[in-house]
């Protein structure tokens, strides 16, 4: 059995949103993690209702059944896009804290390193994942297939607060901090 190790950061999971989301919900995943300070690995005990259904409602093999895509569905019916993709936010977090579980702790170092990179690379972010950082805009894609690029004119701001903090953490680590690319 694997050494349990440090949690993913709200860093970490912030850059994943950006990737998959279009943006960093850095205050969410802070959020979501408050109890980390007092409460430290056992923090998931609060806060992370889908972390703790972890092999009753759901496993690696089924990471989000049919019945976490139909309460999706309800949510975004009833309250908007907004409300239903905080919520998937809130169901990655948790997801991907099951994943982190499964890493060594070289793993973990390397995996944060790697997301450090890609942060700092607002061209991959562009290109890759349809998040343009530095002229706020996020790729949709419609239900019909059409692709469009939306202004979310708090996208740059959010974007930089979060690459300060990352290369805080990591010149606190005594890590150089990542290239960008811009």
């Amino acid at each position: 059995m694997l050494e349990l190790h440090c949690m993913a950061s709200a860093w970490v999971h912030s850059v994943l949103s950006l990737m998959a989301f279009g943006k960093p919900y850095f205050d969410l995943h802070k959020q979501i993690d408050s109890w980390s300070d007092e409460l430290k690995r056992n923090h998931r005990i609060m806060g992370h209702d889908y972390y703790q259904a972890y092999g009753r409602l759901w496993n690696m093999n089924e990471p989000f059944p049919e019945w976490v895509r139909e309460h999706s569905r309800k949510t975004r019916e009833h309250y908007g896009d907004k409300e239903a993709e905080k919520e998937a936010v809130q169901l990655s977090h948790c997801y991907f804290d099951r994943v982190w579980d499964s890493f060594s702790r070289p793993e973990s170092d390397n995996l944060e390193l790697a997301f450090a990179e890609i942060l700092a690379s607002p061209e991959l972010l562009k290109n890759t994942y349809g998040v343009d950082v530095i002229q706020g805009k996020i790729e949709y894609q419609s239900d019909s297939g059409n692709i469009s690029w939306e202004d979310d004119p708090e996208l740059p701001n959010e974007y930089n607060r979060l690459i300060r903090y990352v290369e805080g953490v990591l010149r606190k680590k005594g890590i150089m901090k990542p290239h960008r690319d811009f």
